[in-house]
């Protein structure tokens, strides 16, 4: 049995009834979305990959801006960021596109402790700035950092978590000079020659 329709003087032929295959919508609509749920899989796998650190703060008070991407921890703070524990009197804490950027503390002093491998690090300052981004840890303001025996004194400290490198420097205009004391063991003549 074949189909034929007329509209003004054109005829048109169809394809037997049987012939006809009905569209599953169920498969249709699999087919529509197969490339979305690829992507949205590739993406939560890459998201599930991404490296990520628990912060821990406990304060007085807390305020949140969500517009600006900022909080306010006050009073007491007590915050813990992988191995590094700070306390201070403030707390903020930036982020950028939803992820953590800028952690800046305030106090009288600021005092921090990482687990550092080549010594425990032990800080102070009257102001800390954890920058993520650049991964630097930057004490300023009678700032004072103590590595295993090495003890580093001025006004600005920068310590470079990912390198565990430490650099000081004296502020531009006026303010005390860097100081450095390193206890190493001396080298004797003994210990040069090979046995």
């Amino acid at each position: 049995m074949f189909i034929v329709s007329s509209s003004h003087n054109a005829h048109t032929v169809r394809t037997p009834m049987k012939n006809i295959i009905k569209p599953s919508w169920p498969l249709l609509f699999a087919c529509i979305l197969l490339p979305f749920l690829a992507e949205a899989e590739e993406a939560k796998t890459i998201r599930d990959q991404a490296p990520t650190t628990a912060l821990s703060i406990q304060a007085d008070q807390l305020s949140i801006d969500k517009d600006k991407q900022f909080s306010r921890y006050t009073g007491h703070v007590q915050m813990t960021y992988a191995d590094k524990r700070l306390t201070a009197e403030q707390v903020d804490i930036h982020f950028k596109d939803g992820a953590l950027s800028d952690i800046i503390a305030t106090g009288n002093p600021v005092t921090i402790e990482i687990d550092d491998p080549q010594g425990k690090i032990h800080g102070e300052a009257g102001e800390v700035v954890f920058s993520l981004t650049e991964q630097i840890l930057r004490l300023t303001s009678s700032a004072r950092l103590d590595r295993d025996l090495d003890h580093f004194s001025g006004e600005w400290i920068e310590y470079h978590m990912d390198t565990h490198q430490i650099s000081a420097k004296k502020p531009v205009e006026g303010g005390e000079q860097v100081k450095m004391i390193i206890r190493a063991p001396a080298i004797t003549p003994d210990s040069t020659q090979e046995k």
